[in-house]
């Protein structure tokens, strides 16, 4: 069952975004129309929704099928039901019209013929209309520790599913069962997967985002599992790479991935530069002569949505900051044979980082 934080974090939640957005946007309001930015600031998780945000107001808008989930759900705001045998949008713009006295910060990550559309009903009534910026992200990259327990506890489940699995791991079972596996486990507790779940048997696990198929598990095979769960809205995200008869290659190329890792994890904290992790990732997959066959980022953040900033990639301009939790997952893929990826979850103390993760990586089943 769903339960909201207490109230008191939704408002200082709120208080502190409008500030940021107001002073900077010089804005009477600002409506949040993304799920998981009204989730972060009213706690409401339903598929659709506006949060509207003033200088005397909190309202959460909504249509009658998400009534009820609205007023049980959010925290420090009030419900508006839009009528649903007039014009939804209308009726929406009428709201925000008589809330704002001149001038909206309308959520940036909604549509641009979307935009258009607010800014043109919204300037007939004489209201300005303009983007935010990423002021959301200097409060949602900056983990509490009530989202702290929250992600703890999607993770241990996703640990306690992935070790399960690996100990049951067989020839002849399907990519495709052991994913209805995980969805089903995962459903029992009150959780549901973060993303689609990825298995990889043999040669799949070359391509970095392979789609799970009929293929059985062959005693050779090696076998990649990425996937996570979302509990009370915040997400995990992890990745293991098992063999149930590893060659010395394996061996090999499976400590240099590790190895990359480690080093990666050992240079995060409080103002590093996202891209001198993915770098000295690279720079240890070198020194074994595989750092060609890395072909994705070195991870990236996660909360209430499983791929959030910062992105931890060579192309970044990011820096760390007190309160990420990032995925640090190096891969190395051999087309057409097979691949390894290894993938942790780190947060980032004001000393350096904390592995979230309490299940071990190795290569061998057994030692699961």
């Amino acid at each position: 069952m769903y339960e909201p934080f207490p109230e008191e974090i939704y408002l200082k939640r709120m208080e502190r975004y409008y500030e940021l957005v107001s002073k900077k946007l010089n804005v009477g309001g600002v409506l949040i129309t993304s799920r998981s930015n009204y989730i972060y600031l009213s706690g409401f998780r339903g598929s659709a929704g506006y949060l509207l945000i003033t200088d005397s107001a909190r309202y959460l808008i909504v249509d009658g099928r998400y009534e009820e989930e609205a007023k049980r759900d959010s925290r420090g705001v009030e419900v508006k039901l839009l009528d649903w045998r007039g014009s939804l949008f209308q009726e929406l713009i009428d709201i925000i019209s008589k809330s704002i006295s001149s001038k909206l910060a309308l959520d940036s990550s909604i549509s641009h013929k979307a935009f258009r559309q607010f800014e043109a009903e919204l300037q007939r009534r004489g209201k300005e209309v303009v983007p935010t910026g990423d002021e959301i992200w200097e409060l949602r990259r900056r983990k509490d520790e009530h989202e702290l327990e929250r992600m703890k506890k999607a993770l241990g489940l996703t640990e306690q599913f992935m070790r399960e699995t690996i100990l049951s791991l067989r020839p002849g079972v399907t990519e495709l069962e052991v994913v209805a596996d995980f969805m089903k486990r995962s459903y029992e507790v009150g959780a549901k997967p973060s993303f689609e779940p990825i298995v990889a048997f043999g040669s799949g696990s070359s391509m970095p985002h392979y789609k799970p198929g009929d293929r059985a598990l062959s005693e050779g095979d090696i076998v990649l599992l990425d996937w996570g769960n979302s509990y009370g809205e915040y997400c995990s995200d992890i990745t293991r790479t098992v063999s149930l008869r590893p060659t010395d290659e394996l061996k090999r190329v499976f400590q240099a991935v590790y190895d990359a890792q480690s080093k990666a994890i050992e240079l995060a904290k409080p103002g590093v530069k996202v891209a001198d992790l993915d770098k000295s990732a690279r720079e240890i997959l070198e020194r074994y002569g595989l750092e060609k066959y890395f072909v994705h980022a070195l991870g990236h953040g996660v909360g209430i949505d499983v791929h959030e900033p910062p992105r931890v990639s060579s192309s970044s301009q990011e820096v760390l900051q007190e309160g990420d939790v990032v995925t640090v997952e190096p891969g190395v893929y051999f087309r057409g044979e097979y691949g390894i990826r290894l993938e942790v979850m780190i947060y980032i103390a004001s000393d350096g980082a904390v592995l979230l993760n309490s299940l071990h990586q190795h290569l061998e089943v057994e030692r699961y």
